[in-house]
C-alpha cells in the first residue's frame, strides 16, 4: 500500500476530494483528513501500514535470507565441528541488525512525510490522505485532476 496526500487551501476543495474518494470506494479506514495546524497522529492503521513497519520487515526477510546463505556457506564438517552454538547466535545477530537497519530507513521515510504534512499544514493548506493500492494511484490521480486548486502532496 501507498499513501498519497491531497492539498489545497480551499476548504471546500478538500472536502470534495473526501466524498470523491468515498465514492472511488474508499472506505474510512483508508482515508484521513487533516484540517488543523497539528501533526498527524498515528493510529493503528497508520502503524501497520507505515513505513516504518514495512521495512523493518522487509529487513527481516533480508536477515532470514542471508542467515540462511551463511548456512548453506558454512562447510558441513565446520557445522560438525563448532556445532550448532556457534550457527544460531551469528544467525540471530544477522537477523536482528538487518531487522534493525530496515526499520531506521523506515524511520526516516515516515519522518519525511510527517514534515512534509506538518509544513503544507502550517502553510494553510488542508490535507487529504489515502492509503491505496499501487494499481489504483492513475485512476485516483486522474479523479483528483477535475479540480485545479488540489495538488498532490
Amino acid at each position: 500500500m501507498t499513501q498519497l496526500y491531497f492539498v489545497s487551501q480551499n476548504d471546500d476543495s478538500i472536502l470534495w476530494a473526501n466524498r470523491k474518494l468515498r465514492a472511488l470506494g474508499f472506505d474510512d479506514n483508508q482515508i484521513e483528513l487533516y484540517r488543523t495546524p497539528n501533526n498527524p497522529q498515528a493510529s493503528l492503521n497508520s502503524f501497520l501500514h507505515s513505513y516504518w513497519f514495512r521495512y523493518g520487515f522487509a529487513g527481516l526477510a533480508v536477515g532470514l535470507i542471508l542467515s540462511a546463505l551463511l548456512y548453506a556457506i558454512l562447510p558441513s564438517a565446520f557445522l560438525a565441528t563448532v556445532g550448532w552454538g556457534f550457527f544460531i547466535p551469528i544467525a540471530v545477530l544477522i537477523i536482528g541488525l538487518a531487522t534493525w537497519e530496515g526499520s531506521f530507513i523506515g524511520v526516516q521515510k515516515s519522518f519525511q512525510t510527517v514534515q512534509r504534512l506538518s509544513s503544507a499544514l502550517t502553510k494553510g493548506y488542508e490535507v487529504v490522505g489515502v492509503d491505496i493500492e499501487e494499481r489504483d494511484i492513475a485512476a485516483v490521480i486522474s479523479a483528483m485532476d477535475d479540480r485545479n486548486d488540489i495538488k498532490l502532496l
